[in-house]
Formats: C-alpha cells, sequence, structure tokens
C-alpha cells in the first residue's frame, strides 16, 4: 500500500474508536491500533473513556475534543504503515508541544514511511528536514 487515508473526519460512519483507526482493513490489527494511538499520545485519553476503544463516536467526533480527533486521523493513516505518509495542514492548529511530538513521530527510523507535511505555518515547516516552498 502506498497511501492510506488520513486528513478527513469520518462524519456519516457510525464507528467507534478502533474502527475508525482499523477500517477493517486485515492487516490492522488491535494491537496495532493500539500502538498508534500510543504514539500519538492518545492511548491514555482513550482509555480514560468509559469504553475506551470501543467507544462510538457520533458524527463531530464527540466524545473527542477537536485536537484528538487530529491525532486519531494521524494515527489512522499510521495504521497500515503506508510507504508515503502525506499530512496536509493537520499539524498547523496544533499546540507547539503536539506539533513537535507529532512530528518526530513522522520522523522516526522506526516507521518505514516517508512523510510529507504540508504546512501554511513557516515555524512549523522551519522545524522539517526539507522545506519547499511554493508561491503564487
Amino acid at each position: 500500500r502506498c497511501l492510506d487515508w488520513t486528513g478527513f473526519w469520518l462524519r456519516d460512519l457510525p464507528l467507534t474508536i478502533g474502527e475508525n483507526i482499523d477500517l477493517a482493513r486485515s492487516r490492522v490489527g488491535r494491537a496495532r491500533v493500539r500502538e498508534v494511538l500510543q504514539q500519538v499520545n492518545l492511548w491514555s485519553d482513550i482509555t480514560q473513556l468509559p469504553k475506551g476503544i470501543s467507544t462510538e463516536l457520533q458524527t463531530d467526533g464527540y466524545p473527542i475534543s477537536d485536537i484528538q480527533k487530529t491525532k486519531l486521523m494521524i494515527a489512522r493513516a499510521m495504521a497500515s504503515r503506508p510507504r508515503m505518509l502525506v499530512v496536509a495542514g493537520l499539524l498547523d492548529a496544533l499546540p507547539s508541544n503536539d506539533q513537535d511530538h507529532l512530528l518526530e513521530v513522522l520522523r522516526s527510523n522506526r516507521q518505514n514511511w516517508t512523510s510529507i507535511v504540508i504546512t501554511g505555518d513557516s515555524a512549523l515547516a522551519e522545524r522539517c528536514d526539507q522545506q519547499l516552498k511554493l508561491e503564487a
């Protein structure tokens, strides 16, 4: 698999947190769901919910916050171990500490992918290994 799902919210499907990440992909099991949730620093938040990863998400993502939704979308993309991971604008609205952590996860040598971060945030772009600036 070269590319995988990320930067959109699955608002039309009544899915649990775990289902939102695995999307019925046979190569993404419960252990991988836990692993990616830990990598994006979301596991402890999810385990605090009464039903954990079995918590059903409403169309707006409730009961998780917008920041947690962003982390969930990134975890979903990471789950199938794609060869290329494109994160377009998702990191821009996150606090700096979350941006730093997720950039580190995306760039980690343990991951076997090429990551491309598309951003309008110049400070975020400066923290990337390489930058390519496109001007109109």
